[in-house]
């Protein structure tokens, strides 16, 4: 039977990749946190451009963002459903309702 010390080297060992397990967990909650904030602020800036320029904001390009963002929601969604409490902070009330309707329609679904 093994030593104290193989015992407590495994230990160690194991402690080591939990931590490594956490930190990539961490890294890939601020990517997915990242991907949803880029998304919001291009279709933001797309809303706001159109509404001070009294443009009709429902075009081709809005459509496919729209779809696209929906599609990284759901192809993603093992992985977001952990996410939920950081993604949150994203989509807060000061966001335009037509960018938070994505997000409300993804944790409906995946509730």
């Amino acid at each position: 039977m093994g030593s104290n010390s193989d015992r407590d080297e495994l230990e160690e060992q194991v402690r080591k990749l939990e931590e490594e397990v956490d930190d990539a967990d961490t890294t890939l909650t601020e990517v997915y946190v990242t991907l949803c904030q880029k998304f919001t602020e291009t279709i933001l800036e797309h809303l706001q451009n159109c509404d001070s320029t009294n443009h009709n904001y429902n075009t081709t390009w809005y459509q496919c963002m729209c779809e696209g963002f929906q599609q990284v929601l759901l192809e993603n969604h093992t992985e977001l459903v952990r996410c939920i409490p950081s993604l949150e902070n994203v989509f807060t009330a000061d966001i335009d309702g037509r960018i938070t309707k994505l997000f409300t329609q993804f944790q409906t679904l995946v509730s």
